[in-house]
């Protein structure tokens, strides 16, 4: 899952994508565990129920992560050492970010794994 999801990294931001030609967060994150035979929930809010709630610093490659912004939950994929792998927003192509920064710090919504 986790060399899916960094192969994505250069894609660009399309919002309901989740395919090759580009993704937006939660999209990214469907076409990551799709790949891996696990289907997602479509929706950020709808994944962020979709697992088991886990403190981040018991977080793992794969588990995602959330954040709460202006038009909802953001979600992005684990990859350890406090990063993760987004489709951060228009414009902008999937990237992997430090999720310790203050932006993203103040916005943690919570992290969850997804069970099978």
């Amino acid at each position: 899952m986790l060399e899916s999801a960094l192969g994505q990294i250069g894609r660009p931001y399309r919002y309901g994508g989740e395919d090759g030609d580009g993704f937006d967060c939660s999209g990214l994150a469907r076409h990551v565990y799709a790949e891996a035979g696990i289907v997602l929930p479509r929706t950020a809010a709808q994944q962020f129920h979709a697992g088991r709630r886990i403190p981040l610093e018991d977080a793992e490659p794969g588990d995602l992560v959330f954040f709460r912004m202006d038009t909802g939950l953001h979600v992005g994929i684990y990859v350890g050492e406090n990063r993760a792998v987004h489709a951060p927003a228009r414009g902008k192509d999937v990237r992997v970010t430090s999720i310790r920064t203050p932006y993203w710090v103040e916005r943690f919504a919570g992290a969850v794994r997804i069970l099978q």
